[in-house]
């Protein structure tokens, strides 16, 4: 470990087991808005707001992406955000080796916000964290 410098990590499914709760949600808008394509929830796993958005929500259902963001915002503010596995320990062993670390996500200002409140120490884990407004 001594010749790593610095670690980044992603949020989602790496410092926190959020994707089931992520197929929930994307379920539930893609039975509404897609009913034509069951299990798109798995299909658009992994994919950032903007790219779900510009895939699936042109054109007639642009106009729903306002409706889909006011509820995905909801819906974070109430998510359990519970650490992967081992992911607390594996953190603090990297910066008790002088690693710096740090969250690099696409998640925006207000889930952070929502993540905070979940987890007062998280930001003392990170020398820096990144959002999609960075």
């Amino acid at each position: 470990m001594s010749q790593l410098k610095a670690a980044l990590f992603d949020l989602d499914g790496v410092v926190f087991d959020t994707e089931p709760q992520y197929t929930i949600f994307w379920g539930e808008q893609c039975r509404e808005f897609h009913p034509e394509h069951p299990g798109l929830e798995h299909e658009i796993k992994g994919s950032t707001l903007t790219q779900i958005y510009d895939r699936w929500f042109d054109g007639e259902l642009k106009e729903k992406r306002e409706l889909v963001t006011k509820r995905l915002d909801q819906y974070e503010a109430n998510m359990d955000y519970i650490y992967v596995d081992g992911f607390e320990h594996f953190v603090e062993e990297l910066r008790s080796h002088g690693v710096k670390t740090a969250v690099v996500t696409s998640s925006n200002v207000p889930k952070m916000q929502s993540v905070y409140k979940s987890h007062p120490e998280f930001l003392s884990l990170f020398d820096a964290v990144l959002t999609s407004e960075d």
